[in-house]
């Protein structure tokens, strides 16, 4: 989809910017191949980009080469040096925008085992609700990251005359 940006480039002119705007991106961990299928499937029926992860070291690798990530989507037991607990947590720490969204089959995590702000699914889970999780994490960071954004590509000095946004729809 495709947004565009005015602005007056001086007194006298305006200047317009086209802008590509992506689908929203959900990072999904699970290190069960099944579950990682259901889940991804879930995401992407939901109107995301997914970008897969078998564990939480594999999910830390990611996070560091990517700044389109907006939600992560993550497991609590897994192979590896941490579990998803230890994921969430260092996540928070590291990209405090993005939105964490912790399940299991297993454990029923309480609000004060998880980092401020994450969502705890026990398994199964209502796919209902963590769509609706996940479209609001993924809203509060297109949100700041539109200002962000903006600010960056306005010229120094430059006003903004009109500012269009498009927002796809899932």
């Amino acid at each position: 989809m495709l947004g565009r940006v005015i602005f007056w480039k001086n007194k006298f002119e305006l200047q317009e910017s086209v802008i590509v705007l992506r689908k929203q991106v959900v990072l999904v961990v699970e290190d069960e191949p099944l579950l990682l299928l259901m889940a991804t499937d879930l995401v992407e029926d939901a109107g995301f980009e997914t970008v897969e992860a078998r564990n939480a070291d594999e999910a830390l690798r990611i996070m560091e080469g990517r700044k389109d990530i907006q939600v992560i989507f993550t497991d609590v037991d897994m192979p590896g040096s941490m579990n998803g607990l230890k994921l969430a947590e260092i996540v928070r720490e590291r990209w405090p925008q993005v939105g964490i969204l912790i399940v299991s089959g297993h454990h029923q995590t309480k609000d004060r085992d998880m980092p401020h702000g994450a969502v705890f699914f026990a398994k199964p889970y209502d796919t209902r609700k963590v769509t609706e999780t996940l479209k609001r994490f993924a809203s509060s960071f297109s949100e700041a990251a539109e200002g962000e954004e903006n600010e960056r590509r306005l010229p120094t000095g430059a006003e903004p005359a009109v500012t269009l946004s498009l927002k796809a729809s899932a």
